[in-house]
């Protein structure tokens, strides 16, 4: 994980297109132990697959390289 799931967080909501070359959205350890944890109901792995679905769209494959 290269960014923590607040900055990934905050990275989003500044649309600050550098975390769709994180590697933190592609850690598969991480998606499953984001399931449960937000407390304010956010799906954060539904946001972590739709992240990976917009890098796709663009180009990127998991290393934040285009392909």
């Amino acid at each position: 994980m290269d960014i923590a799931l607040d900055s990934m967080i905050q990275m989003i909501l500044l649309n600050d297109d550098e975390v769709l070359i994180s590697r933190t959205i592609w850690s598969e350890t991480l998606l499953r132990a984001v399931v449960n944890a937000c407390s304010q109901g956010i799906n954060l792995a539904a946001v972590m697959m739709e992240l990976r679905r917009e890098a796709h769209r663009r180009g990127l494959n998991g290393q934040g390289c285009v392909s």
